[in-house]
Parts: structure tokens; C-alpha cells; sequence
């Protein structure tokens, strides 16, 4: 069986605009706001023209200059790897980009970023619609859209029309004037609009008065007024039918029976009943399914009547149902006939398998009441379906399979377990392995099974039971079962690290890359390298941590392999790592593809330093999205069950709260965070989103702040030793920097200068950039007047690249060789980008501090770099000091 993923390109394809199609008013009149709008949403029931109404907002659109990708979505695209296999196709069709990453060797991290980087890349603005988003369910893939949605460039948008409301937390597109709605009262006809589309479109002859009780009777529903007219349509009696006529959804069901489906020539009316059980329509398909030989023809004729399909693609004879019809047909089916129905379903995944597409056919299988050829076929695509990551589709198919069948089947109950817990919760899959034996199935089910609840255990953040229990599964575990080993040693390797054990966390990832996992070596390497450059972050190793961690991405990128969940922790601790290191648009990039990814299922680390590291990314710019962040992370942390991610989340907001001298406010959320958590003793802890983020550290700020740091000084001393003492460099730095700051608030100048030069040392040799500006003006202004050399060290966001070691960063002035003034001016625009840059800023609030697209911004930045022979934006700045253009 080849790979389930075909797409049906009537997913990618705007629908065709049919001949009687009416232009609204309401869209017209706000097409003049698009060009200021990130995001639009066309909500309504069905059948009040919500995809009309985007078809003309995107002509709008394409007279603007900008290109239109449409994706019409399915309940399939809930599949995280699927949506982005339809976006990159999607982005294709439209011509956005010609080269997508293959999709036999992509995973969902490569076209994301493909996805974001074509977006951006692009020389026209993009405006991407999304049509039928009520079928996503899956806060993964929303999170997806809304946090690229909030990431496109200016001039670029996203449409979303859905019949059903989302919750989308718009508030600040709201607030900034980016949000344009459209609501059922929007799509609504007005009485002129009814007449225009009454007499005009449709070629109707009425009066004013029948066009106002139709008008009235319908209120404005676009479907209705369709049905009506063509009732309408030669009819000798139109006062008659008028006054029959009902815009309600039960008498549009039922005149669609009685006088629509019942009208029609029997063989043509069980040819339409036939096929609704279809999502896609092509001749083909629909001759296997109704077993007839004129499939094209008989098509045609339901779209010459406007009869319930659409052309999707003229050439390739591919329609589609409208949408309000397909549930109404698939109900007539029943109701009539059930057995044929699922008769037609069997066809169905008959001519699915034929065509080697299992997803399709596993479907219609277990519609068909076939669920011991659906399970079969399920478990011969296992590999490749969890390859794509394709775990929600796999619950649901688990799920709609006759219970009592699952349940003979402990491989179908394993498999369960994973899905829910990569997919609905960690917690609900640790009650569900109670149910299960663990002396039934295979050898190779036993064993996976023995290592789940210490791998679903660890990601709850039940550190210590999850480590006791895994070294006893490791003493059970056999070799040969690679899949298992290679689990339970990601498992162990992050209790170790978590539990300060890095021997044996090196032990295990060596176990991981070696004998014990030798089916798993790609694996193994990269959850060693991950590993490991954790471990060095916290040790202050910022350079290796950083090798490390590219490296890890690196391999996977290269390797066939496809467990994410390693991808996705190697990225988040990267741009961490990207954040300390000041590089922070691509920190920032990175955890706008990767935090969605572990937004429902954890590990409580990786949840926190997602969402505190772009938290602190945004702070400068954007208080507001820096706030929503961070409410974001408390509430994940509630719905996960997970104090301390909800503890962290008050912690930061307390930093931020102290930045805006709000101390009052600060100590409340430090006082919340201590009460919500039972927090260790972070000595022996080695909790990575907690290195510097600790209660401790956030009194000792407290205190600081409120202008008591010379009363802290034995206890920033304390805990600075114990720092030292089990080498968590990174927070021994943050202590040194911050006891500082108290000596010299107690006037002891001297000790002050000393404790700041060695914590500097520190930032000199690796490069902490972050870690040293992000304690704000104070600071700042201490290294200014007890070490000069530094100052500007202190305010630059990105460290000098390639020094020689010792200098990486933050060479002391007059140490770097005077370079020669370009022989190409820069111009005073250029003069203001190049400004801005330097004081950290994104491209995108560049922009919007200028007043200009990102786009143009881009084009400066190419400029500026080609003029001071720069290889990148961090060079630039460092040439532009030299050079004393900027300060």
C-alpha cells in the first residue's frame, strides 16, 4: 500500500464563481479597510453566502495586488502533518513558491518553516483564506494558523469562514484595528439586494409586493432565496408558491424533499442520493460507487440544473457538493435505505484501495460496518500513518470501530493510548494503561507497554515516580525492541538531567545511540546531542549548548525519522538558547512553529520556555502580546494540570509587572506563584524553564526593586555559592549580576565593580546578551559607571560574531581594528533602520516604527549589508559601531 497522503486538489482550489452569483453591499463597503487587516472572519450558519462572500473579498484582494491562497478545510485537516502538506500545496497552486519540501522526507517542523519563509519571502502580499473552519478541532493546527496569522507580514492576511464561532482570544486584533467581522446580519440580503438578485440574476417576474413577502419569509437567507427561485422558475402560480414558502431550516428540508429531490427523474435523484456519501466527486469515483457507466454525464446534468454540485476543476471534471445539501442527501440515504448506504460505503473503499489510498478507504470501511478489513488495513498503514503524525486521524478511527472489537485487540488499545496522550492529554492516557494487560500481545507490545507509564509520568511532571519506575523498566527491558529503548531512554535522559544526574543521563543517551537502539541510531544521536546542549545551557556553555542544539535540528532535518515530539524540544531549547545569545528573530521565529506543537501534551519545561522566552522576546515591543503569552501559559498549565507551568507563568508576569514598576502587583503574582506550587528545593532541580525563573530569584528582584538590596546581600551571597556549588552557571550568573546591584545600592562601590567584572567575564566568553539587558535601565546604568568598557555591552541586543575566544561578544573598545568608511554612503533611511536594529527590534516593529512594509525593511537591511560588506544583520551593527555611524 503506498503512502496515505494524496490531497484532492479541490481543497486548494477557489471555487468557480457561478453566472447568478450577487455582489454584496456589506463587502463592498469595507473593502477599502482590508489593506490595514490581519486577519478577516465570515461567520454564519450555512447558506448565507459565507464563501460567496470571500470569493469576492479575494477579487478585492487580487485587485490590490496581493496573491490569494485558498484552502477549503476537513475534519482530516485536524492531522497537523496533513494541514501543512494542504497549506504547502495550497501555497503552490497559488504560485507563492515552486519548490515545497518533498513529502515523503518532510516533516511538520520543514514545511512550517517552508510555509513561513515562502510567505515572507514572497514579492506580493499574501492573503490566505480559509474556508469551512468549523471543521477544525484540533487546537494544534489553530494555534498554527493564529500565531502566523499574527506573524504575516503587513499587507498580508488571513480570511476564515465558518459557520460556527472560534475561539480565537482576538481581543488585541481588535484592539490595534487589525480585525474585520462579518456576522450572519452582515450576509443578511437586504430588500434590494433580494430584488436584485430575484429579477436580475435570476430573470425572474414578480412584483414589488412578492418580492417583499419573499423577502420577508426567507429574512434575507441566501440558501433559501436560491431554492425559492428556482421553485420559482416557470411556475404559473408564483402567489401560490410564495405563500407556501418558508425560509426555515425544516421547511427548506422539506421542500428539498418534496419538491426539489422528488421532481427529479428517478435515476438522476438516486445518482445524487448515491454519491453524498462522497467528500470528493470526480467520474471515476462516482461510477465505482453507483455502479452506472454515464458518471460524467449524469454530473453535468446536476450542475446544468444547479442542482446541489459545484465545478471544482472544469478540466480534470472534479465538483463539489455545496455544502448546506451533502448532510441533507446523506440523511435522505438513511432514512431510505441503510443497508445500501453502507453497501456504497464498501464500493467506496473497494475503488480507495484500488487507487492505494488507505485513509480514504479505512473510512468507508468502517462506515460499511467492515471493521475487521478497516482494522486490518489500519494496522498494515500503521507505520506510515504515525510516521506522518497522523495521531488524531488514528484516534478517530479507533474510536468510530465497534468498542467491543477494540478491546479484543490490545495493539488497538496501545495505539489508543499514544494518540490521546500526543494529542488530548498525558493524564487521560495514564488511565486508560490501568486497563490494559500486561502479559497480553506481543513481546514487542509488553515492552512497549512497560515503558509508557514512566514516559507519560515524565511528561506530567511527576519527575521522581516517573524515574523510579523507569530504572525498574530499564532492568526488565530486553534488547531488540528498539522502539521501546529508544522512549524509555528519552525518558530517563530527562529525569536525570531533571533530577541532576547528568552522568547517568549521558549513560542513557549513549544506551539511546548504541547497542541497546540500534534500530533507532538517528534517534539516539539527536537525543544525545539535545541532551546534552541542555545540560550546557544551564552550565553556561551558551556557544556548545548552541552547536549542540543546531546540530540536533540538523540531523533531523536529514534523517527519515519522524518523532517530533525530539524535533520540537531540540527547537524550543534552541531558541532559547538563540534568546540568551540575543538572536532573537530567529529565537522568535522558531518558537512561532514549534510552540503549538507542545501546547496540549507538554513536557511542563518545554511548555515554559516557550512561552516565557517569546514572552520576554515581545516585552519591548509588544507588552500587550507579551502578556497575552504569558495568560496563555497559565491557562495551558491549568487545563495540563500542571502547577508549576502555572506557577511560571505568574513569575515572569512579576518581572514584567516589576520592569513597569508596578511592585504592589509583582509581589501578589510572586506570592500566587509560591502558593500554586510545592516547589523543591531548586538546588538539586535542573528544571530548564526554571533555571533562572525560581521564587528565590524573584524575591531577591522583589527586594531590589522595592529598595531594600542592601538588606539582601547574605541571602544573593547564599544562593549564589549554592549556584556555584552544584554549577548552575546560568542562574550563578543572574545572581552575581543582581548581588551587584545590591552592593552598590549598600555603597560598597568596589565590591560592586568586582562582582560585576567576574559576572561579565561569563557574558564575555559565551555570550549572554539577554541575560545582561534583560535586568533593565539599572543595571545598565551600573555597568556604565563601574565598568565603561562594557556599556555597550549592556544595550546591544546581539553579540559581535566570530571574536576569538575570551572576546566572543563583547570586545572592550579599541581592541577591534578601525574599518574603512563604505565607499556607498548609507542613506538616512538606512541610517534609521540600521538605528533601530541596534536597539534589538524585529523587523516587524521596525516596520511599524517607520511606517513602512517589512518587505521594505527587508530591502534596507539587504542594502545595509551589501554597503558595509556584512554577512548578516549582527555583523552590520557591529561594523556600524565601528565605523561610529550608530551609538
Amino acid at each position: 500500500m503506498s503512502s496515505p497522503t494524496r490531497i484532492a486538489k479541490a481543497k486548494v482550489v477557489r471555487p468557480r464563481k457561478a453566472a447568478n452569483t450577487l455582489c454584496r453591499q456589506t463587502i463592498t463597503s469595507r473593502e477599502s479597510e482590508l489593506d490595514s487587516a490581519r486577519l478577516v472572519i465570515v461567520e454564519a450558519p450555512a447558506g448565507f453566502g459565507k464563501t460567496t462572500a470571500m470569493m469576492q473579498l479575494a477579487e478585492a484582494d487580487q485587485r490590490m495586488g496581493n496573491a490569494v491562497v485558498w484552502i477549503t478545510l476537513d475534519p482530516d485537516d485536524n492531522d497537523v502533518s496533513r494541514f501543512l502538506r494542504v497549506f504547502s500545496l495550497a501555497l503552490s497552486q497559488a504560485q507563492i513558491h515552486t519548490a515545497p519540501p518533498t513529502e515523503e522526507g518532510s516533516r511538520n517542523a520543514d514545511l512550517a518553516d517552508w510555509i513561513i519563509g515562502a510567505i515572507e519571502s514572497s514579492e506580493h502580499c499574501t492573503s490566505v483564506y480559509f474556508d469551512n473552519f468549523e471543521a477544525l478541532r484540533n487546537p494544534v493546527v489553530i494555534d498554527l494558523i493564529m500565531s502566523g496569522t499574527h506573524s504575516l507580514p503587513p499587507g498580508s492576511r488571513a480570511v476564515i469562514g465558518t459557520r460556527r464561532q472560534a475561539d480565537l482570544n482576538l481581543a488585541r486584533l481588535r484592539a490595534r484595528g487589525e480585525l474585520i467581522e462579518f456576522g450572519a446580519n452582515d450576509l443578511r440580503f437586504s430588500l434590494t439586494e433580494t430584488q436584485d438578485y430575484l429579477l436580475g440574476q435570476r430573470k425572474l417576474t414578480l412584483n414589488e409586493i412578492q418580492i417583499q413577502r419573499l423577502h420577508d419569509s426567507t429574512d434575507g437567507w441566501a440558501a433559501a432565496l436560491w431554492l425559492a427561485s428556482v421553485a420559482l422558475q416557470n411556475n404559473a402560480d408564483p402567489d401560490a408558491t410564495i405563500s407556501q414558502f418558508s425560509g426555515s431550516n425544516a421547511a427548506v428540508a422539506s421542500y428539498l424533499a418534496e419538491d426539489v429531490l422528488a421532481k427529479l427523474p428517478e435515476r438522476l435523484r438516486q445518482f445524487l442520493l448515491d454519491i453524498s456519501i462522497l467528500n470528493e466527486i470526480y467520474p471515476e469515483l462516482c461510477e465505482a460507487v453507483t455502479q452506472c457507466e454515464d458518471g460524467p454525464a449524469l454530473l453535468q446534468e446536476l450542475y446544468r440544473h444547479n442542482l446541489f454540485v459545484q465545478v471544482v476543476d472544469e478540466h480534470s471534471q472534479q465538483y463539489s457538493f455545496h455544502a448546506l445539501f451533502q448532510d441533507f442527501l446523506a440523511k435522505q440515504l438513511e432514512d431510505q435505505d441503510p443497508d445500501h448506504r453502507r453497501r456504497l460505503h464498501a464500493r467506496a473503499a473497494d475503488a480507495y484501495v484500488s487507487q492505494g489510498r488507505a485513509v480514504p478507504a479505512i473510512g468507508h470501511r468502517i462506515k460499511a460496518g467492515q471493521s475487521a478489513a478497516a482494522i486490518d488495513l489500519l494496522l498494515e498503514n500503521l507505520r506510515t500513518l504515525l510516521n506522518d503524525g497522523r495521531l488524531r486521524l488514528l484516534l478517530r478511527f479507533i474510536d468510530e470501530l465497534p468498542q467491543e472489537e477494540v478491546l479484543q485487540r490490545q495493539s488497538l488499545q496501545l495505539i489508543r493510548v499514544w494518540c490521546v496522550a500526543f494529542t488530548r492529554s498525558p493524564r487521560e492516557a495514564l488511565t486508560l494503561i490501568d486497563s490494559l494487560d500486561p502479559d497480553k500481545g506481543s513481546a514487542e507490545e509488553q515492552a512497549n507497554l512497560l515503558v509508557l507509564r514512566p514516559m507519560l509520568l515524565g511528561m506530567v511532571d511527576e519527575i521522581d515516580t516517573a524515574h523510579e519506575l523507569g530504572l525498574k523498566a530499564f532492568e526488565q527491558l530486553k534488547e531488540g525492541h528498539y522502539f521501546a529503548n529508544a522512549m524509555l531512554a528519552q525518558a530517563l535522559t530527562q529525569t536525570s538531567i531533571i533530577t541532576g544526574d547528568h552522568d547517568a543521563a549521558r549513560r542513557f543517551v549513549d544506551n539511546a545511540r548504541g547497542r541497546f537502539s540500534q534500530g533507532a541510531g538517528t534517534f539516539g544521536a539527536v537525543l544525545a546531542e539535545s541532551a546534552e546542549g541542555l545540560m550546557d545551557l544551564m552550565k553556561g556553555h551558551l556557544q556548545l549548548a548552541t552547536g549542540r542544539l543546531r546540530h540536533a535540528m540538523a540531523a533531523f532535518a536529514a534523517s527519515r525519522k519522524q518523532d517530533r515530539r525530539g524535533i520540537t524540544l531540540a527547537a524550543i531549547y534552541l531558541a532559547e538558547a538563540l534568546y540568551e545569545a540575543g538572536e532573537l528573530d530567529e529565537a522568535a521565529k522558531l518558537l512561532v512553529t514549534y510552540t503549538p506543537l507542545v501546547r496540549d501534551i507538554g513536557p511542563a519545561d518545554a511548555l515554559i520556555s516557550a512561552h516565557t522566552v517569546h514572552a520576554r522576546i515581545m516585552w519591548g515591543a509588544d507588552q500587550n502580546t507579551a502578556l497575552d503569552l504569558l495568560r496563555e501559559l497559565e491557562d495551558r498549565g491549568h487545563a495540563l494540570q500542571l502547577p508549576r507551568v502555572v506557577a511560571s507563568a505568574r513569575l515572569q508576569r512579576a518581572k514584567f509587572r516589576l520592569d513597569s514598576g508596578d511592585i504592589d502587583a509583582a509581589e501578589e503574582d510572586i506570592r500566587s506563584a509560591e502558593n500554586s506550587y510545592q516547589w523543591p528545593d531548586m538546588n538539586h532541580r535542573w528544571y530548564v524553564g526554571n533555571d533562572t525563573l525560581t521564587p528565590e530569584i524573584s524575591r531577591l528582584r522583589l527586594a531590589l526593586r522595592s529598595g531594600r538590596g542592601s538588606q539582601v546581600i547574605p541571602q544573593l551571597r547564599d544562593a549564589l555559592k549554592e549556584a556555584e556549588r552544584t554549577q548552575h552557571v546560568r542562574r550563578a550568573l543572574k545572581l552575581r549580576l543582581l548581588l551587584a546591584e545590591a552592593l552598590q545600592d549598600d555603597k560598597q562601590r568596589n565590591l560592586a565593580r568586582r562582582t560585576l567584572g567576574r559576572a561579565l567575564q561569563v557574558v564575555d566568553q559565551e555570550g549572554f546578551v539577554s541575560t545582561l539587558r534583560e535586568e533593565g535601565p539599572k543595571l545598565q546604568g551600573l555597568i556604565r559607571e563601574l565598568q565603561p568598557e562594557h556599556a555597550q555591552a549592556a544595550t546591544q541586543s546581539t553579540p559581535a560574531p566570530a571574536q576569538p575566544p575570551g572576546k566572543a561578544g563583547f570586545a572592550i573598545a579599541g581592541e577591534i581594528p578601525t574599518a574603512n568608511m563604505p565607499n556607498d554612503p548609507l542613506t538616512p533611511k538606512e541610517l534609521q533602520v540600521l538605528s533601530l536594529l541596534a536597539e534589538g527590534l524585529s523587523n516587524i516593529a521596525i516596520s511599524e516604527r517607520l511606517f513602512v512594509s517589512e518587505s521594505t525593511v527587508r530591502t534596507h537591511l539587504r542594502s545595509i549589508n551589501l554597503k558595509l560588506e556584512a554577512g548578516n544583520r549582527t555583523e552590520a551593527v557591529v561594523i556600524a559601531r565601528r565605523l561610529g555611524l550608530i551609538i
